[in-house]
């Protein structure tokens, strides 16, 4: 039996060497494997058709939602993230300041204390999982768009990726995303990069 060649990266690529395999002429795979592979494909297609759905309706919902317009002025959050926080927290009014929003997400570190040392450990990771990992890969893009610009936000995050290294600047960002994120919804404004 001849080997499959790899599938190109991206998702076109891998929609064509899909349709490749498929066509009747081509010969590497065997017919039961191309019908478990149609198989798979109709299921592939069904889930990319109900992604775009559920993106499109949640579009429409910030649209419709101040709020989630409002934190989708911060750098890092798009839909997803707007959605996300507007649906666990709604205007936030249930944190008494930024930091607590932070604990409940648990991306503050943990605190260590003998004697007269203390030192701080990982992230907490309490709070809503999904909301957290969300934050983490709005920073991560952060991370990147951040290159030779200097407004304030930014040339803070240059200085924790120099210092500490991307993780941990992306769990640092996260946190003061979810800070700025709170300080916004609470005072009604849009984000503003100084």
């Amino acid at each position: 039996m001849n080997t499959v060649s790899l599938c190109p990266l991206g998702f076109v690529g891998f929609k064509k060497h899909i349709a490749l395999l498929l066509d009747p002429v081509d010969s590497r795979l065997t017919s039961r494997m191309k019908l478990q592979l149609a198989e798979a494909k109709e299921e592939f297609d069904n889930l990319s058709r109900r992604s775009l759905s559920i993106e499109k309706e949640l579009k429409a919902y910030v649209q419709e939602n101040p709020l989630c317009q409002r934190l989708m002025t911060l750098p890092g959050i798009g839909v997803l993230n707007a959605t996300a926080l507007f649906a666990s927290i709604g205007n936030g009014s249930q944190f008494h300041k930024p930091r607590d929003l932070s604990v409940w997400l648990g991306v503050t570190p943990q605190q260590y204390a003998s004697g007269e040392k203390s030192f701080n450990g990982g992230i907490t990771k309490r709070g809503n999982q999904y909301l957290r990992k969300q934050l983490i890969h709005g920073a991560r893009t952060l991370l990147h768009r951040t290159k030779g610009k200097t407004d304030k936000l930014s040339v803070w995050i240059q200085q924790i990726v120099e210092r500490r290294g991307n993780n941990k600047a992306a769990v640092a960002t996260a946190n003061r995303l979810a800070r700025l994120a709170w300080i916004l919804l609470q005072r009604n404004e849009d984000y503003r990069a100084l």
